[in-house]
């Protein structure tokens, strides 16, 4: 009998607890939650709960990084050339070197990786909104209706909670 109050607390207060959580809102610099700025490490542990938030986060992750291992080598490459143009003192020393033709790619592909990572990560933010919304608006709510019934037979008498 302990037992079996003690799985219904539980499964009452899991119950609870998920249907806690509140939405992610965007706002112009960055997400929030309850008032709390919220970097991409704290959005991973907030949408581990979710596998389809969680998965699309962890894409967005590994395109930034990507993103920025691409981005940083540009920048100090397209940087080097630049300082050496400004330099030049004729119009040879104009022409582009290998600086620039190994800078510019990787600047390209590094800001598109970046630029994704951001929309995966939008698309990570509404999808976790999507599910907190949907446990919140009585969809799981509706469907979650414990009936206590009182039986009697062979073995004796008791309760009986059908979930």
């Amino acid at each position: 009998m302990k037992i079996l109050a003690f799985s219904l607390i539980l499964v009452i207060s899991s119950g609870a607890v998920s249907l806690a959580q509140n939405p992610i809102e965007q706002k112009v610099f960055g997400y929030y939650q309850d008032g709390e700025r919220l970097g991409n490490r704290k959005l991973l542990t907030i949408m581990e709960p979710y596998p389809d938030a969680y998965t699309q986060m962890r894409k967005a992750q590994n395109n930034f990084t990507a993103g920025l291992a691409l981005s940083i080598p540009a920048t100090l490459l397209l940087g080097g050339e630049l300082i050496r143009i400004s330099q030049a003192e004729t119009f040879d020393d104009l022409t582009p070197s290998a600086m620039t033709y190994i800078g510019l790619p990787l600047s390209f592909v590094g800001s598109a990786l970046l630029i994704n990572g951001n929309f995966k990560r939008q698309a990570a933010v509404k999808t976790y909104n999507n599910s907190v919304n949907a446990i919140k608006n009585s969809e799981f709510r509706g469907s979650f209706k414990p009936v206590l019934k009182f039986t009697a037979g062979i073995t004796g008498v008791g309760f009986k909670v059908k979930l």
